[in-house]
C-alpha cells in the first residue's frame, strides 16, 4: 500500500508539473497577445489643401505647403464675426482656417440612403463613410467581404454644428424620424458598422483634440483582447458654424494671424481646421498570415488624464510625462529607439513648453545634441483638425516611416523662449531630414482640452516581401471595373486610363489587383486588350461614349448555365490555332481528342487545323466537335460549370461528352463514324434556311415528305429544310417569289431527312457497344426535345440524332420557361447566338446568349470578352481562375463618388426616397407625398 501511495503521489506531482508548465505557457502567450503589434493595413483621408490621398498628403508635406485659406462663405460670413480684439463679445479674431471642399455633397445612392435621411445626416458622418470605404479599398480588401465580420469601428467626433442647426435648432417642427440617427455623435460609428455589416465593437467618443488617438488606443486594446479581428479607427471634424471659433477666440487659444507656429517664439495660438482620417488595423500576426499590405505597425498606446491641473483646460506636464513612459512600456521599447515625435504642437505659448518639458524628461537620458530627438507637428501645414488631429499626425508619421524622410516644420522662426533648449536634446526640422533607419519608431501625441491625453507609438512595417512568384499572363489583359451607376463606371474607367498611363506599374499587376481586390457592384464592364495602348484606348472610349447598362441578372437570381454545342458551319481557316498556342487547357483537350480520333481515322487532328480539307465532311465535323469540347473545357477551367448542355445535330456529341455522359473515346467514335457514313451521301442532298415558322414549313412540304424534311427549327421564325437538291431549288424559288427570306446552305448532304435512312443501320451497328452513363449535368436533347438521362444515349439515340428534326428553338424556350439562363455557344464563330436571342425575346424571359469566338478575330480577346460578358451580365466568377494571386500590392484608384448636394437648408427630396426604409415603429400612417419628412 505504501508503494502504491508513493506511486500515486509521484504521478500527481508529475501531472502538477505538466499543468504548471502549461499554465506558464498560456500566461506567456496571453501576455504576448496583450502587447502584440498591430498592423496598419489601410488608410484614407480628407485634409485641407485638397488632400484626398496619401500621395497628395505627402506632396503637400514635402513641398512645405501651407493649406490654411480664408473661411469659405459657404460656412459663414467671417467678416460679420471678425474683430481683432479678443475680448469683443460674439466676435472671433480670425478669418482663416483649414477647410475641405464639397462637404455639402455626398453619393447617397452608393450607400443606399434615402434623400430624406441624407439631409438630416451630419456631413461628418457622410465623410466618414467615404473615407472608411476608401481605407478598405486601399487595404486591398473587397469591401463586401467585410459583411458579417468581427470588425470594430472606433470613431472620434467633437463638433456638433450640424446637430445644432437641425436637431437642436429650437424649431421643433424640423425634427423628423432621421434627426437622431443623422445628427448624434453615436451614429458616426454605428452608421459605418451598419452599412458595412460589421459586427465588432462600435464606439463613438469625444475627448476633444485627443479623440482620434483615444479611438486608436481602444481599437488596439480591442484587437489584442480578441474582441474584433479588424478595426477602423479615426475621426472627422467639420466647421460649419462660428460658435466654437468664437469660443476659442475668447479662450485666447487662436492665432490672430491664423497659423500654428509650433514651438516657435512667435507662437500665438492655433488655427481651426477641418479633416477626416481612417486607419484600418489588424493584429500583425493575422495581417502577415493573410498576406496583407502592411503600411506600419502600432507598437504601443497609452491614455491618461491631467487630473487636477492648473485649470480645467490647462495641460499637466507630469501627466504627459507619465503618458509617454506608459506608451513606451506598452510598446516594449526604450526611449533611444524612438527617432521622432509627432507632437500635439498647437502653437500656444504655454502649451508647447509644457509638452516639450514632458518630452525632454522622458528622452533626455537617451538623446544628445549630436543625436537629438526630432519633433514636429503637422498642424504647421494644415492647422489644428481638433478631433481628427491625432489621425492626421498618425498618417503623416506612417508616410514618414514609408519614405524614410522627415518633412520640414513650417512657421518655426525663433525657438520658444520658455523652452530650455540648451538642456533639451530636441531638434525642430526646419528643412527636410532623413529619418534615422536605426530608430524608426515615431510617437504621436494628442491632448484634449478637458485633460484626456493619448499617445501612440508607430514602427516601420516589417521587411516587405519580394513580389510573389506568381505567373501573370501578358499576352492578354483582362480588367474588370465595377460601380453602382453608369456615370461612376465611366468615371472609374477614366481614372484607370490615367492610372495605367502614369503609375509605372505593370499592367498585368494592375489587372490582377483589380480583379482580386475590388468588390463587384451593380454595373460592371470588363476591358480586354493585348497591349497597354489598346486597353487605355478602350477605357477612354468607354468613359467618353458608353451609355448602355450591361447588367442582365440580379445577383440573387438563380441562373442556369447552358453550354451550347452547334452543328456545322462555324469553321474558318486558322480557327483554334491561337487558343491552342496560348491556353494549356484548350491545347491539352485538343491533344487528347487527337489521340482518341487516331483510333478511328487516318489523319491527325492537330495537322488538320491548317484548314486545307475543311470542305470534306468527315474531317470538318470531327474537327468542330473537338474544338467545341476544348472550348467547353476552357470555360470549365475558368470556373464556369454548366448546369445544362444542349447540342445541335452533330454538336450533341460534344454536349454528351461535356455533360460527362460519354468518354472522349466514345465521342470520337460517334462523330468519326457518323461523319464517315454521312459522307457516303455527299452530292445527293441540299439544305436551305427560311423565315418560316414550324406550321408554315410543315404546310409547304406536306406533299413532298418523300423528298423534303424539316431538318432544324432554330427559333419561331427560323426553320431549316433539307432533302433532294431539285426539291430544295423548287421550294427556294417558290418562297423567293412570295417575298419570304430563304437562302441555300453551303452543304451537299441532306441531314435529318429521309436521305439519311440508308446509313442509319450501319451507324446503329457501329455504336452498339456504347456504355453511356448518368451525371449531375442535364443533357437536354434537341433530337427528342426533352431531358435525356445519360444512360439512354445509346446507339438508338444517335440514330435519332442523325434522323430527327433538330428542335433547338423548342429546347431553348423550354429551358427559359423554367429558369433564367445564360447560353454560352461553344464554336469558332457564332451560328446559334442570334437564334438563342430570338427565342429569349419571344418568351420575354431573362436570358443572355454569349458567343465564345468570332471568325478571323483575335481568339484570346474574343474568349475573354465572352468571359467578361458573362461577368457583366450579373453572374459571379472566381477571378482566381484568371489571376491565381496578386504578384505585388498596388494602391488602385478609389471609387469615383457621384455626389449630390444634401444640406438642411434645402427642401427634402422625398419623392426620390425609399419609403420602406422608414421604420414602421417610428412613422405610422405618414403621408410621404406631403413632404413633411
Amino acid at each position: 500500500m505504501q508503494e502504491a501511495g508513493k506511486e500515486k503521489l509521484y504521478q500527481q506531482l508529475k501531472d502538477a508539473v505538466v499543468a504548471i508548465k502549461k499554465l506558464k505557457a498560456d500566461l506567456k502567450e496571453e501576455r504576448a497577445k496583450k502587447k502584440e503589434p498591430i498592423a496598419v493595413i489601410g488608410m484614407a483621408m480628407r485634409l485641407p489643401g485638397g488632400v484626398n490621398s496619401a500621395k497628395k498628403f505627402w506632396d503637400l508635406l514635402t513641398e512645405g505647403r501651407d493649406a490654411v485659406t480664408d473661411i469659405p462663405s459657404s460656412r459663414f460670413d467671417a467678416a460679420k464675426y471678425y474683430d481683432a480684439d479678443y475680448s469683443t463679445p460674439g466676435k472671433m479674431v480670425v478669418k482663416q482656417g483649414g477647410f475641405l471642399d464639397q462637404i455639402d455633397q455626398f453619393d447617397g445612392s452608393f450607400f443606399d440612403i434615402s434623400y430624406a435621411e441624407l439631409e438630416s445626416m451630419d456631413p461628418q458622418q457622410r465623410l466618414l463613410l467615404e473615407v472608411a470605404h476608401e481605407a478598405t479599398e486601399n487595404a486591398g480588401i473587397p469591401v463586401k467581404s467585410l459583411f458579417g465580420s468581427k470588425t470594430g469601428v472606433f470613431i472620434g467626433v467633437t463638433n456638433i454644428d450640424y446637430q445644432k442647426r437641425h436637431f437642436r435648432s429650437g424649431d421643433l417642427t424640423l425634427i423628423n424620424p432621421y434627426s437622431y440617427t443623422g445628427a448624434t455623435v453615436c451614429s458616426n460609428s454605428g452608421r459605418i458598422s451598419y452599412l458595412m455589416g460589421l459586427e465588432g465593437p462600435s464606439v463613438s467618443i469625444d475627448t476633444a483634440c485627443s479623440s482620434s488617438l483615444v479611438t486608436t488606443h481602444l481599437a488596439v486594446q480591442s484587437l489584442r483582447n480578441g474582441e474584433c479581428d479588424m478595426a477602423f479607427t479615426g475621426a472627422a471634424n467639420l466647421i460649419i458654424d462660428p460658435e466654437f471659433t468664437i469660443y476659442f477666440s475668447h479662450l485666447n487659444a487662436l492665432s490672430a494671424d491664423s497659423r500654428c507656429k509650433s514651438f516657435s517664439n512667435e507662437a500665438n495660438g492655433f488655427i481651426r481646421s477641418e479633416g477626416a482620417g481612417i486607419l484600418l488595423l489588424k493584429r500583425l500576426s493575422d495581417a502577415q498570415k493573410d498576406g496583407d499590405h502592411i503600411l506600419a505597425v502600432i507598437e504601443g498606446t497609452a491614455v491618461n488624464q491631467d487630473g487636477r491641473s492648473n485649470g480645467f483646460t490647462a495641460p499637466n506636464v507630469q501627466a504627459q510625462e507619465r503618458l509617454l513612459r506608459e506608451a513606451l512600456n506598452n510598446a516594449g521599447l526604450k526611449a533611444e529607439q524612438v527617432g521622432y515625435i509627432e507632437a500635439h504642437g498647437t502653437g500656444t505659448k504655454i502649451g508647447d513648453p509644457i509638452e516639450m518639458e514632458a518630452i525632454s524628461s522622458v528622452y533626455s537620458s537617451a538623446k544628445t545634441k549630436e543625436n537629438p530627438l526630432i519633433v514636429g507637428s503637422v498642424k504647421s501645414n494644415i492647422g489644428h483638425t481638433e478631433g481628427a488631429a491625432g489621425v492626421a499626425g498618425s498618417i503623416k508619421s506612417i508616410l514618414m516611416l514609408q519614405h524614410g524622410e522627415i518633412p520640414k516644420n513650417l512657421h518655426f522662426k525663433t525657438p520658444n523662449e520658455l523652452i530650455d533648449w540648451e538642456n533639451t536634446p530636441v531638434k525642430i526640422p526646419t528643412e527636410k531630414m532623413e529619418l534615422d533607419t536605426e530608430h524608426r519608431h515615431i510617437g504621436v501625441s494628442g491632448f484634449g482640452v478637458t485633460g484626456t491625453n493619448a499617445h501612440v507609438i508607430l514602427g516601420a512595417a516589417p521587411e516587405s516581401e519580394t513580389p510573389k512568384d506568381v505567373a501573370l499572363r501578358t499576352d492578354v489583359f483582362i480588367l474588370p471595373l465595377s460601380a453602382k451607376s453608369e456615370e461612376a463606371l465611366k468615371a472609374l474607367a477614366s481614372l484607370y486610363a490615367d492610372f495605367i498611363q502614369n503609375s509605372g506599374e505593370q499592367l498585368e499587376d494592375i489587372c490582377a489587383m483589380t480583379a482580386l481586390r475590388r468588390s463587384r457592384y451593380d454595373l460592371t464592364e470588363v476591358f480586354v486588350a493585348n497591349t497597354q495602348e489598346s486597353l487605355v484606348e478602350k477605357l477612354q472610349d468607354f468613359a467618353e461614349l458608353n451609355d448602355e447598362e450591361q447588367k442582365t441578372f440580379d445577383s440573387e437570381d438563380p441562373i442556369k448555365v447552358v453550354l451550347v454545342c452547334p452543328g456545322q458551319g462555324a469553321q474558318w481557316i486558322g480557327m483554334a490555332r491561337q487558343l491552342y498556342d496560348a491556353e494549356p487547357v484548350f491545347r491539352k483537350s485538343l491533344d487528347d481528342s487527337a489521340t482518341s480520333f487516331s483510333k478511328y481515322v487516318d489523319w491527325n487532328l492537330i495537322d488538320e487545323l491548317n484548314g486545307h480539307r475543311y470542305e470534306e465532311l468527315d474531317i470538318i465535323q470531327p474537327v468542330l466537335v473537338a474544338i467545341e469540347i476544348a472550348l467547353g473545357e476552357l470555360w470549365k477551367s475558368k470556373g464556369i460549370i454548366p448546369d445544362i448542355v444542349v447540342g445541335h445535330s452533330m454538336g450533341e456529341v460534344a454536349a454528351a461528352y461535356l455533360a460527362e455522359n460519354i468518354t472522349l473515346d466514345e465521342a470520337a467514335k460517334i462523330i468519326c463514324t457518323r461523319s464517315k457514313l454521312m459522307k457516303q451521301t455527299s452530292g445527293q442532298g441540299a439544305m436551305m434556311v427560311t423565315d418560316l415558322n414550324l406550321q408554315e414549313a410543315e404546310n409547304k412540304i406536306a406533299d413532298k415528305t418523300d423528298r423534303l424534311a424539316i431538318a432544324v427549327q432554330n427559333s419561331l421564325n427560323s426553320t431549316v429544310i433539307s432533302g433532294q437538291p431539285e426539291a430544295i431549288d423548287s421550294l427556294l424559288a417558290e418562297l423567293d417569289a412570295e417575298g419570304r427570306f430563304c437562302r441555300k446552305i453551303k452543304v451537299d448532304v441532306a441531314s435529318h431527312s429521309p436521305q439519311m435512312d440508308v446509313v442509319l443501320p450501319d451507324l446503329k451497328q457501329a455504336l452498339e457497344n456504347l456504355q453511356a452513363k448518368n451525371s449531375n449535368i442535364t443533357f437536354y436533347s434537341t433530337a427528342l426535345s426533352q431531358i435525356v438521362k445519360g444512360e439512354n444515349l445509346d446507339a438508338d439515340y444517335w440514330v435519332k440524332n442523325l434522323r430527327n428534326t433538330v428542335k433547338f428553338g423548342e429546347v431553348v424556350r423550354a429551358i427559359l420557361g423554367k429558369d433564367k439562363a445564360v447560353f454560352i455557344e461553344l464554336s469558332p464563330h457564332p451560328v446559334l447566338t442570334n437564334a438563342i436571342q430570338e427565342n429569349i425575346e419571344s418568351v420575354q424571359k431573362h436570358g443572355i446568349a454569349i458567343p465564345s469566338l468570332y471568325r478571323e478575330k483575335d481568339e484570346l480577346e474574343s474568349f475573354y470578352k465572352a468571359f467578361g460578358k458573362y461577368f457583366e451580365s450579373g453572374l459571379e466568377v472566381d477571378w482566381k481562375n484568371i489571376y491565381p494571386d496578386i504578384r505585388q500590392f498596388i494602391i488602385l484608384p478609389n471609387y469615383p463618388w457621384q455626389r449630390e448636394r444634401f444640406w438642411f437648408d434645402e427642401p427634402a427630396k422625398l419623392e426620390q426616397s425609399t419609403i420602406d426604409i422608414i421604420p414602421a415603429t417610428v412613422v405610422e400612417n405618414t403621408e410621404i407625398e406631403t413632404g413633411k419628412l
